[in-house]
């Protein structure tokens, strides 16, 4: 249970990570800006940041690179 635990903080820090680099970047990507909604509200934040990382790890995991739609 341990290992589970420590494996699902290391994918969220990773997610996190790859949110925070789109974030700085000059011109964030239109399925993270418009798909997404960033930045959020700061009331909107902890659930934003949990639309944000089911998104990005979804992305990542089958390869969608559609540029508006955050999952496809």
């Amino acid at each position: 249970l341990e290992a589970a635990q420590n494996a699902r903080a290391e994918l969220d820090r990773r997610v996190d990570d790859l949110i925070y680099a789109y974030s700085q970047l000059p011109e964030a990507p239109a399925w993270f800006r418009y798909g997404l909604g960033y930045p959020p509200d700061r009331e909107n934040y902890a659930s934003w940041l949990t639309e944000a990382r089911a998104a990005i790890a979804h992305r990542r995991r089958y390869g969608v690179d559609h540029p508006l739609m955050p999952r496809g």
